[in-house]
């Protein structure tokens, strides 16, 4: 007002229109912005019950735009998280920290090309040497493997490990093998100073260990040239399978279908059955047999794949059990040559809009389907299963109980990356291991988005927002504007950061030769879980 009673008449009608203007501009993005449309909108089950959680939101780009599928809300990071396992069959120094250690302060430690280190120790009278600790990773479970340690340099060094705070233990020397230094510690040793493991109820700090070289008293020196863990293989080399979603393939082209799995070392195909929704007799069953038959002779299994999310609850249960009666007829109707292996579920309840609002709920029923089917199953069960159960609220619900209903597990082990395909199976192949149930570990090369993850902070009382949710009958809105809004009701919240997930970390996306020779070369390292049974190829045939 100051500024007004400055100005001549003009002035003022100017300056007049101008605060008007930014008036109703400041209205209308603001308090009118109910009216504007959203960029997306999704319906969710519930609303946060704190209104200062942070959230996150899910979901893939679709043609350059944003798709969302989920909100989490009072996202923290976790505590109990459990570091994944170190990989067997490469060198390990790039997930070591290295420190020299020693009241004498006689050792020093330099890192020469290609992660080569060389420790130079001059003579004293106490213990020293130096620590190696894995960083953000731990010890494998269930392996059979040996703790290596590569050198070159002088004798009377000691290879050891160390639990956290504590001397070292289990020394070895490091002496003369194969014209360099080597020394060996059993998995199975380190194991004794680990604490107990369950996969269901991981504890957080398990296997924080050090590995330790120890100087000898006089001056020495060692260049290190690999840590490994060496693995000892002691499942067979096991099946090699693949999908069929597509029942074309077998019903239009059984023979080409054949002739292609054989070409690609397959011992089992995993195919799609047409059964009536009314649970009558299995569609096409003449040519279901022949198809059997011909891939038998050809030494290929074929098992029936069995999918839907609504069998984990109870109307789809009954589905499940219906379709499993029709699978029974078939066959006895049929000769042994013509009949199906197995059953494989893939059931995947987490994809269920319910499944967030409760897992643990969603985790007791799909036990309990899997608990139904194998009580009035006749055939062998296959149970398919994502490798961040163990880490889920359904673990407990579901690995309680999964030794007595299955006959043999397949891990979505969908990522491309061989240390990080083995650091996501390593839980439950070490849980395979300890319950005497075979292991399958499964990879991926069908088409994926890119997942997008953006996290939202609250935003203050009464001020706009870009994300907002709304209460609706018990559940909820979710409404993302362009640009901060302001409404009358609901809970507002700010962008805080997006992560993208790329679809070429979870997928070979049509890529399938690099997805068989990476199936080949994880061999030698899954091979020391006792469980291991074989690989399971996705996206070969679909």
């Amino acid at each position: 007002m100051m500024l007004l009673s400055r100005l001549d008449f003009p002035g003022r009608c100017t300056a007049f229109v101008v605060m008007v203007f930014l008036l109703a501009w400041v209205f209308f993005s603001t308090t009118r912005a109910a009216t504007l449309s959203p960029m997306w909108q999704l319906d969710i089950l519930e609303m946060p019950t704190s209104p200062g959680q942070r959230i996150q939101v899910n979901g893939v780009m679709k043609d350059n735009q944003f798709a969302p599928s989920s909100v989490e809300f009072n996202i923290q990071e976790s505590t109990t998280t459990v570091l994944p396992a170190l990989p067997l069959g490469s060198s390990l120094l790039e997930f070591l920290s290295v420190r020299a250690f020693g009241v004498e302060e006689r050792v020093e430690v330099v890192q020469g090309k290609d992660n080569e280190l060389t420790i130079d120790c001059r003579a004293g009278s106490q213990t020293a040497g130096v620590l190696f600790t894995p960083v953000s990773a731990r010890m494998p479970f269930g392996a059979k493997a040996a703790l290596r340690v590569l050198a070159q340099g002088d004798a009377g060094f000691e290879w050891g490990v160390s639990p956290a705070g504590k001397d070292a233990r289990l020394l070895v020397p490091v002496a003369v093998a194969n014209g360099s230094l080597a020394a060996d510690i059993s998995l199975d040793r380190v194991a004794t100073l680990m604490p107990d493991y369950r996969v269901e109820k991981p504890s957080p700090d398990v296997s924080l260990l050090s590995f330790t070289i120890i100087c000898p008293l006089n001056t020495a020196s060692l260049q290190i040239r690999s840590i490994e863990l060496v693995p000892a293989p002691v499942a067979p080399s096991g099946l090699r399978a693949a999908w069929v979603w597509n029942a074309k393939r077998w019903l239009e082209a059984p023979g080409k279908l054949v002739n292609e799995a054989r070409k690609l070392g397959l011992q089992r195909l995993y195919i799609a059955l047409d059964v009536p929704a009314s649970g009558g007799d299995v569609v096409n069953k003449e040519l279901l047999s022949g198809f059997i038959a011909m891939a038998k002779r050809h030494d290929i299994d074929i098992w029936a794949v069995e999918g839907d999310p609504a069998m984990a609850l109870p109307s789809g249960r009954e589905h499940a059990l219906q379709r499993l009666q029709s699978i029974h007829r078939y066959q006895d109707s049929v000769p042994q040559s013509s009949r199906l292996g197995g059953i494989q579920y893939d059931i995947e309840p987490y994809l269920l809009p319910d499944y967030r609002a409760n897992p643990q709920e969603t985790g007791r029923q799909w036990a309990q389907t899997l608990q139904v089917l194998a009580a009035q199953s006749e055939l062998k069960l296959d149970m398919v299963l994502p490798f961040w159960l163990p880490q889920s609220p359904m673990a407990t619900a579901v690995l309680g109980g999964l030794s007595e209903t299955a006959d043999s597990i397949t891990i979505m082990a969908y990522r491309t990356a061989e240390p990080v395909i083995q650091q996501v199976a390593e839980p439950l192949l070490s849980w395979g291991s300890a319950k005497g149930v075979p292991v399958y570990v499964a990879l991926e090369a069908g088409p994926l988005p890119d997942d997008l993850i953006q996290s939202y902070i609250a935003a203050e009382a009464g001020k706009p927002a870009t994300l907002w949710l709304l209460a609706n009958a018990g559940k909820g809105n979710a409404l993302r504007f362009d640009k901060p809004v302001l409404l009358e009701q609901g809970l507002g919240y700010l962008e805080a950061g997006q992560v993208t997930v790329p679809a070429s970390r979870i997928s070979f996306l049509g890529e399938t030769a690099a997805m068989l020779n990476t199936g080949r070369q994880l061999q030698a390292a899954l091979r020391a879980w006792a469980s291991y049974a074989g690989m399971v190829f996705h996206g070969l045939f679909d």
